[in-house]
């Protein structure tokens, strides 16, 4: 929630007599105006505060709500740590003691009148704000956070600065309210009156321009560091850069080993099943027949499982194009030599068995792929997982097909 919907709601809660225990209410209310103004730069809540105090609608403030400005202001403006809140209401004294926790929660109104001080006050916790959100918004890059947290540390050391002027300068113009009033009965001359303002005004405008120095000179060494860490996340850029390139250069080298190692072992497969083919079209007996349609099922493997499932993984690692396009022309030349180990079995009088969907199970030409169903030899065939290889004369098969079963 934010700042003012928590104030808003804490004073309907008050007026029906349940509100919420004033510890948690005064951890809720400093944590949203402290969010607001470290990450807005402003607070709907501080801003109806003083504008109800600017318009004279408000001469008392809640003492839970003050300790949560003063709170604000000690870590925002003066940069201090955050005060223990656990047993004491940070900022609030009563009969010259800490206030506890358990004094609040008896019934009462617990107001404290708006003095100037205070406003003065509220109205740094706003001004310093809007100043950190306005420098950190002029340059955002994300390696500037250290450099961001030494502009914060020197406003606020100015800051400091400016509030121990200002204290001087009250006590100044204290001095000159009582060297008027003597002025008026007759005591000092009006010449002396115009050099004590004079010399006011010189001091005045002195403080201002130091601030002023002193703030531009912090701005340019935050530029500065900045314009250094972004050249250090360049340069560490450009050798990652570097470092991957050099991946992908060995990675191309590797795709090329391994495919020439395949080609090699492709074309030994080749010949010796032309060798084979051949040799067996003389006469083949039912083991050598056998042995062909195991290499024909292993080939049949390798380009139906193992090849699809290597490039799955090269695309899911972010292979380089051109060893997908090497997997890819790999697969489609082991497909042309399924196709030609095919026809040559074909012509040797072996039969493809490639059973489809809805067709009855033989096991005779069929292994399932698991177990059986309920129905047995009634099964029918969900999809042909591998082929298998017959014979033209033989009513048993020499490979049978892998088939996956229809389910019950």
């Amino acid at each position: 929630m934010k700042a003012l919907e928590i104030y808003e709601q804490d004073l309907i809660d008050r007026e029906q007599g349940e509100p919420l225990p004033r510890q948690q209410y005064y951890t809720a209310l400093r944590d949203a105006l402290h969010r607001e103004l470290m990450q807005q730069g402003f607070s709907d809540f501080l801003e109806q505060t003083l504008l109800e105090i600017r318009g004279g609608d408000r001469e008392k403030i809640y003492v839970a709500d003050y300790a949560v400005l003063m709170e604000c202001h000690s870590m925002i403006v003066l940069g201090r740590e955050m005060r223990d809140a656990s047993e004491f209401v940070p900022h609030l004294h009563l009969r010259g003691e800490k206030a506890r926790w358990a004094a609040l929660e008896r019934p009462g109104a617990f107001l404290m009148p708006v003095t100037r001080d205070m406003t003065e006050k509220f109205k740094q916790l706003r001004a310093v704000s809007r100043q950190l959100v306005d420098a950190r918004d002029d340059t955002v890059i994300p390696q500037a956070d250290d450099a961001a947290q030494r502009e914060i540390e020197q406003v606020h050391t100015l800051n400091k600065l400016l509030d121990e002027r200002c204290r001087a300068l009250q006590a100044e113009r204290d001095e000159l309210q009582q060297r008027l009033r003597l002025l008026e009965e007759g005591v000092i001359t009006e010449q002396v009156r115009y050099a004590i303002e004079a010399r006011r005004l010189q001091e005045e405008e002195a403080l201002r321009q130091s601030y002023e120095a002193q703030r531009e000179a912090a701005r340019a060494a935050y530029r500065t560091q900045l314009a250094q860490e972004l050249a250090d996340g360049q340069a560490r850029e450009e050798a990652a850069r570097q470092e991957t390139a050099a991946i992908r250069a060995q990675a191309a080298q590797d795709y090329a080993a391994v495919r020439q190692e395949m080609a090699r072992d492709l074309q030994q497969l080749t010949g010796l099943l032309e060798g084979k083919l051949t040799a067996w079209q003389s006469g083949l007996d039912r083991s050598e027949c056998r042995l062909l349609a195991l290499s024909y099922a292993s080939l049949h493997d390798l380009w139906a499982q193992t090849l699809p499932q290597l490039i799955l993984d090269a695309q899911c690692a972010g292979a380089a194009p051109a060893l997908m396009d090497g997997l890819t022309q790999l697969r489609s030349q082991l497909s042309d030599r399924l196709n030609q180990l095919e026809q040559a079995l074909l012509r040797l009088g072996l039969i493809i068995l490639r059973p489809a969907a809805g067709e009855t199970f033989d096991s005779a030409k069929h292994l399932p792929a698991g177990a059986l169903p309920g129905q047995g030899a009634q099964a029918l065939i969900a999809r042909c997982l591998r082929p298998g290889v017959a014979a033209a004369d033989s009513p048993a098969a020499l490979l049978k097909a892998e088939v996956a079963l229809q389910e019950s």
